[in-house]
């Protein structure tokens, strides 16, 4: 058992082991820094296989549809990924998105807020 999860089961379990409950994990964020995509993909898909594996060890259940992940990169690179490059949490493939809503914010993958500052406009 590794030190989270000693951690989650002193703070949590002692205060409900008596109880029948869900628990939601709200948000988590992972990020992996590299220039090469595919070495950025495997080490995604090996660090969810371990989340993974203690979340149905902890009973605790991650909606892969709305899991997401996207690539954060200049605007004058891109990012080209092979078919066989994919995203998986247990058998779930996870989709590939350009922006994402986070902390309130709409995040583009170029970090330009372009896609924020256009939902906010259509807002006034």
């Amino acid at each position: 058992m590794n030190a989270f999860q000693t951690s989650f089961n002193v703070n949590i379990w002692c205060h409900l082991r008596l109880a029948l409950f869900l628990l939601y994990v709200d948000d988590l964020v992972i990020n992996f820094q590299h220039q090469d995509p595919v070495i950025i993909i495997k080490t995604l898909n090996r660090t969810l296989s371990r989340i993974h594996d203690w979340s149905l060890a902890n009973l605790i259940s991650i909606h892969t549809k709305k899991t997401v992940f996207m690539f954060l990169r200049k605007s004058r690179d891109s990012v080209t990924l092979k078919q066989e490059d994919k995203v998986f949490i247990g058998n779930e493939e996870i989709t590939r998105v350009i922006t994402i809503r986070y902390l309130g914010l709409l995040i583009d993958s170029c970090v330009t807020f372009k896609a924020h500052f256009n939902h906010l406009q259509n807002r006034l």
